[in-house]
């Protein structure tokens, strides 16, 4: 099983709250090898405003994973994880 790591930048331009969505589907694009617009846009999978307000927007840990264009994403606080499906 391959995974992929990838955090939010924590200096100057990162931004505050980090954008989620716009992670996940970077993540996945540098791991394809492709650019972001050659991907399925994310909203056909998951809520992109909920899930951006349910890491973003709370005190406690929130571990939140699905489905997306062959990988299992799991989001964790500032985090994202990818595990080939």
């Amino acid at each position: 099983m391959l995974s992929m790591t990838s955090e939010v930048p924590n200096d100057s331009t990162a931004r505050n709250p980090p954008a989620t969505t716009e992670d996940v589907v970077r993540a996945v694009a540098e791991r394809e090898g492709v650019s972001e617009t050659d991907l399925t846009p994310l909203y056909h999978v998951v809520d992109p405003e909920a899930l951006d307000s349910m890491v973003t927007h709370t005190d406690t840990t929130v571990r939140i994973s699905f489905d997306y264009e062959g990988y299992t994403v799991t989001v964790e606080d500032e985090t994202v994880t990818l595990e080939e499906v």
